[in-house]
């Protein structure tokens, strides 16, 4: 899920958690195309429900995806989701 964050060019995200998954953290990235990218640098967030994406591109379609890390390594990157940056 995803919402405009309090400053502009802010963009807040939550997961529902992996249970059981033993998860370490969630990994997001950012991108203008979803299909050709170039996809963001990683970022690295605590829990599920604390993720933010700082210094997007105003007034633009943005698309998101996140997966988990456990100590096996990480998961597969989520089907991406997008929102409008404010």
């Amino acid at each position: 899920r995803l919402r405009h964050g309090n400053m502009p060019g802010v963009v807040d995200g939550t997961c529902d958690p992996i249970p059981g998954g033993n998860i370490r953290s969630y990994e997001g990235q950012s991108a203008l195309d979803a299909n050709a990218g170039p996809w963001s640098e990683t970022l690295i967030f605590a829990n599920s429900r604390s993720m933010r994406f700082p210094d997007l591109v105003r007034g633009k379609d943005t698309w998101f995806r996140v997966r988990a890390r456990n100590i096996m390594g990480c998961g597969p990157w989520s089907d991406p989701a997008t929102i409008m940056v404010t």
